[in-house]
């Protein structure tokens, strides 16, 4: 036998209490085509084991176990006190007690023993893991499955429930078939585990599938009782799980079910009445605002110093019923972030959209756990969370201190949907300071010649460095490397520099604060970080060798703002140029016939100090380029001389450059380093009108044009006239 349910008595009898006080609930609220929306529906996150389990032990403080409490239904007065007891009603039924409470109820799903009336169960799941077990295999918010279950078999409130309530708990596949359209239970689908599982299966089958039951979205004509006499209407179904709940319960309450909840009335049904009432008493509302945006995560409070710009970003869940969309791409519903109260012109609004609109843009849309990217990137589904990024400048006059921006999320131009939401700064006042981070300190070189320096620093202040290649608008002055001591002083080493007094406009390389490492960002230097200015210093072709300090230091360009860091000293030793070699080898004789040419060489090592250059090499007009020349005397004119570079010019370049070894070629050619070797070849061409006989002609190397002295020796080549 099965206890009668008297879903009224239980409802009125038990404290329905949840985390505070019952909401009160107007029948006038209840729409028939919008009983719950699609998102509360479905949302499996409302609850978590333990607060299921907190939920059903509210709702059943005292169970009573041992049935000692009064029977509203006749039983026979066993133990002869007159008291119409529970356990007498249960043991008369064929449910002797002890009572088990769904609080208290565990079950092996698998096996579906349980410890109804007692004992332990291996494997054994309790009551509020079978229903989050079955919410999250389905998609289906645990609240549903809970109020579901006190419409079918009231379990959730019952303090003396019997057996077959549990094997009935969900109404599942119990259709009104039977005698006075009485349900009519498939015994097959018994069992509690069994019940939840199948009924929130089912519910996700309307959703997913909703072509192929009898009530969808849409105009469906709906009846207020078993009984077709009893009338019904046609209702306008808004909301998929909606339809969803009629194709579980098929009916809808007539006015007067509505008015007398929790009673019964003429025609009545009571399922769906059940359902919209229970849930707004529970959890606060079946249906959502339809348009809503609840913050889930902010960018805490941070540093910016006046003249700087951060970007903010804020998380908003569309709590609504709604689908959003980013502005621009669907014409209506779409949302933008503006200054909060609505149309205050926001002082910070340097990289607004305008003064009172901070962005257009949605970033970033994250599925419900704000992990998982959606794969619509502009439209925001109820439950989903929208990134907003708002980029705040702060004026370079601004008020150091503690400020708020107050923003709010705006639906179209009609409405804010969103309680404002803060973002929290504050202002620092621009330091600028830098400390210094090694240079060349020790360089030489010889006259005439170039060496390069660096020198680094560290950005020690709060204000991003910038040099005239990075600086993002003119008002900004840009970080350079001056001369000092005095500062703009002008510096005999300068022709190289990018002016007179700068030695360097221009950052040559940022790196992080490890010294190593390269910043992604170039030319411009973040607290933190480390300039490097790389120059070079011309020695002067007139200046006496010695050691010279250059002294530099970093400055921002027409600046007026304080800044202060020390000189740095460049010590440069400038040395002697000393130009001497010694020959290697050279052609020693040649053969040939009137008017015939013939190739001869010669190699000279660099044992001086200076690298010799020749006029296809050399870097400018005043190196003396080194060339093979006729000698005894210098420059004589050589009867041989019609395949030569000039007239006393055997060649003016130099053919290869070898290291010291005389035989791997420098990769630079015609430049010869000290210690490397260079060849000469060049042509001897005999006269047509020559005598036959043997002759010498003398040569030597010479710097063209030199007035430096440097020690020379000529060598001799026997030609032989055939």
């Amino acid at each position: 036998m099965f206890k009668p349910i008297l879903y009224t008595l239980v409802i009125t009898l038990t404290s329905l209490v949840f985390y505070g006080q019952v909401n009160a609930v107007d029948p006038s609220d209840f729409e028939a085509g919008r009983i719950i929306d699609d998102a509360v529906f479905t949302d499996k996150t409302a609850m978590n084991v333990n607060e299921i389990q907190a939920f059903l032990d509210a709702k059943m403080p005292n169970c009573d176990v041992n049935g000692t409490g009064t029977s509203p239904w006749y039983a026979p007065d066993y133990d002869g006190d007159g008291k119409q007891e529970r356990w007498e009603y249960g043991q008369y039924k064929g449910n002797p007690t002890p009572f088990t409470c769904l609080k208290d109820y565990v079950e092996n799903p698998t096996t579906q023993v349980n410890n109804y009336g007692g004992g332990s169960v291996s494997g054994g799941k309790t009551a509020a893991e079978i229903i989050w077990q079955a919410a999250q295999d389905h998609d289906i918010n645990p609240q549903v499955l809970l109020v579901t279950l006190q419409k079918e078999s009231s379990l959730v409130t019952d303090a003396w429930p019997f057996e077959r309530q549990f094997d009935r708990a969900m109404g599942y596949a119990c259709p009104d078939s039977g005698p006075n359209n009485s349900a009519n239970c498939d015994e097959s689908h018994y069992g509690f585990a069994n019940q939840i599982n199948k009924a929130a299966w089912q519910f996700r089958r309307y959703l997913t599938y909703p072509d192929n039951y009898n009530f969808a979205v849409g105009n469906r004509y709906i009846q207020y009782n078993p009984s077709a006499s009893c009338g019904g209407s046609t209702v306008n179904i808004q909301t998929a799980v909606t339809a969803a709940l009629y194709n579980y319960t098929p009916y809808q309450p007539n006015q007067a079910a509505l008015n007398n909840y929790p009673g019964t009335a003429s025609c009545g049904a009571y399922g769906n009445r059940n359902f919209w009432f229970t849930f707004n008493e529970w959890f606060g509302g079946t249906r959502l605002d339809d348009y809503s945006l609840t913050e889930v995560n902010i960018t805490p409070t941070v540093d910016i110093v006046e003249g700087g710009e951060r970007a903010f970003a804020v998380r908003l869940k569309n709590t609504g019923a709604f689908t959003l969309h980013e502005a621009g791409t669907n014409g209506s519903d779409e949302v933008r972030i503006v200054t909060s109260p609505l149309g205050r012109n926001s002082t910070v609004s340097g990289s607004y959209e305008s003064k009172t609109k901070a962005t257009s843009v949605l970033h970033s849309v994250y599925e419900s756990d704000g992990v998982t990217l959606s794969e619509d990137q502009n439209t925001i589904e109820t439950n989903e969370i929208g990134r907003f990024v708002v980029r705040i400048s702060i004026p370079e006059d601004f008020e150091p201190g503690a400020f708020t921006e107050i923003l709010a999320a705006r639906l179209d131009n009609r409405m804010n949907i969103s309680d404002p939401f803060e973002f929290n700064i504050n202002i620092l006042e621009k330091k600028y300071s830098a400390s210094f981070g090694g240079s060349s300190l020790n360089l030489s070189g010889k006259p005439g010649e170039t060496v390069a320096a660096a020198v680094r620093y560290k950005n020690t202040g709060n204000t991003t460095w910038y040099d005239f290649t990075s600086r993002p608008d003119s008002s900004t002055r840009p970080f350079v490397l001056a001369t000092a001591k005095p500062t703009n002083r002008i510096s005999p080493f300068n022709d190289s520099f990018d002016g007179r007094a700068r030695p360097s406009l221009t950052i040559d390389q940022v790196f992080e604060a490890d010294g190593i490492t390269l910043s992604p960002t170039q030319n411009v230097v973040k607290p933190g970080q480390i300039a490097r200015f790389r120059f070079i210093l011309n020695i002067p072709e007139n200046i006496k060798p010695g050691i010279y300090d250059e002294w530099v230091k970093p400055l921002f360009e027409g600046a007026k703002f304080e800044f202060s860091t020390p000189s740095n000293r460049i010590r440069i030793n400038v040395q002697e140029s000393t130009y001497a070699y010694i020959e290697v080898a050279h052609t020693p004789s040649v053969e040939l016939t009137s008017g015939e040419t013939v190739a001869a060489a010669v190699r000279y090592k660099n044992t001086g100090n200076t690298t010799w250059y020749d006029f296809t090499s050399r870097p400018d007009s005043s190196t003396r380029p080194f060339v093979l020349a006729t000698a005894k005397p210098t420059n004589r004119i050589s009867p041989f001389n019609d395949s030569f570079d000039g007239r006393a010019r055997p060649s003016l370049t130099i053919d290869q450059v070898f290291e010291a070894d005389g035989i791997t070629l420098s990769p630079t050619q015609n430049v010869v380093k000290p210690g490397q070797i260079a060849r000469f070849r060049f042509l001897i061409t005999a006269p047509s009108d020559i005598n036959q006989g043997t002759y010498f002609e003398y040569f030597r190397p010479l710097f063209e044009g030199a007035n430096f002295a440097y020690p020379y020796t000529d060598f001799n080549l026997r030609i032989n006239i055939e």
